[in-house]
């Protein structure tokens, strides 16, 4: 046993020596009086859709396809944009491990490739696909028409490649399009979504814009890491014998690493206490909107749905 808790404390200590800290700079502006509510406004349910269904979202494509916009409206000072980037490289990992465990169906595996695309080009070349990002902000251009040219390229991407790929796209549901399709419908949606709510106010507008991409940002990456804890458990829980040792010792270190992030995400409010509905990022926005339902037939008051999470976890390594 004493053998055990010094093994444990350990590889806790090793984890905090890499805790992320561009990440936890961005976690530790959220506000706990908004409850996430970037996960419900990156897209609006006022958007028409390009096609007859929609797809299923994943946690990191809305996070990398605001991130891109995030990079095309930044036309001067680009210092925020290699701070946000690195900030969103380090939350994407934690996300994968979330989605890796948590995805047990695999059904969001073709979206959740599509984010991984999405971002390698973003991240490696400031680049959407195959859209140069930082030509797009050129001189004169409004804040408005720089969206704008970003939601039509991708509308135009998403018509081409399923005219490509019609017979496919009609025969499977949306979640196994292509994952170009699923990435360009991705930006058409969230580019549509700011236009509603965007003025033609200059420079400052681009400044006020960015905060507001990453405030979603942020909002969808802690949302999404409060599922953390739950995606260790069952990380450990789904290994078999042999690889139970390995596994533990590894979400020990992780939990060492994510200590800062926990503490931060437990000052935070969840709208329910079953971690079913909010490890999926649909079901997170349905919750949102069964609340949001409820609240306008009823008068504000502190409810019960109302829950903080716990930065604690005990792992039984029986």
């Amino acid at each position: 046993m004493e053998g055990d808790r010094e093994a444990t404390g350990h590889w806790k200590r090793m984890g905090r020596k890499k805790q992320p800290k561009y990440l936890i700079q961005l976690l530790e502006k959220l506000n706990p009086s908004r409850e996430f509510e970037g996960v419900q406004k990156f897209d609006s349910k006022q958007v028409p859709s390009l096609d007859f269904e929609e797809p299923p979202n994943c946690w990191a494509l809305p996070v990398v396809t605001l991130t891109s916009i995030a990079v095309a409206i930044s036309k001067s000072d680009f210092c925020p944009v290699k701070e946000l980037i690195k900030c969103v490289n380090e939350g994407l990992k934690y996300i994968r491990v979330i989605e890796n465990n948590l995805d047990i169906k695999r059904d969001l595996t073709n979206i959740r490739n599509a984010a991984q695309i999405v971002w390698a080009g973003v991240d490696l070349h400031y680049r959407w696909l195959d859209v140069e990002l930082l030509e797009i902000a050129v001189e004169g251009k409004s804040l408005k028409d720089i969206i704008s040219e970003l939601s039509d390229i991708a509308k135009n991407k998403f018509m081409e490649l399923r005219k490509n790929d019609v017979t496919f796209c009609l025969s499977y549901s949306p979640s196994k399009w292509p994952v170009k399709v699923l990435a360009a419908n991705s930006m058409y949606r969230i580019c549509q979504t700011l236009l509603l709510t965007t003025d033609n106010r200059s420079s400052e507008c681009s400044k006020v814009m960015f905060e507001r991409l990453t405030a979603m940002i942020a909002d969808i990456i802690g949302a999404c890491l409060t599922n953390l804890q739950l995606a260790i458990t069952m990380k450990c829980h789904q290994t078999t014998i042999e690889q139970r040792e390995e596994c533990v010792r590894h979400s020990i270190h992780l939990l060492g690493e994510t200590e800062k992030v926990l503490e931060i995400l437990s000052c935070q409010q969840l709208m329910s206490s079953n971690p079913q509905k909010l490890a999926c990022i649909n079901e997170w926005r349905a919750v949102t909107r069964e609340k949001d339902q409820q609240h306008c037939q009823s008068s504000p008051t502190s409810s019960d749905s109302d829950f903080s999470i716990s930065s604690d976890l005990y792992l039984n390594i029986d």
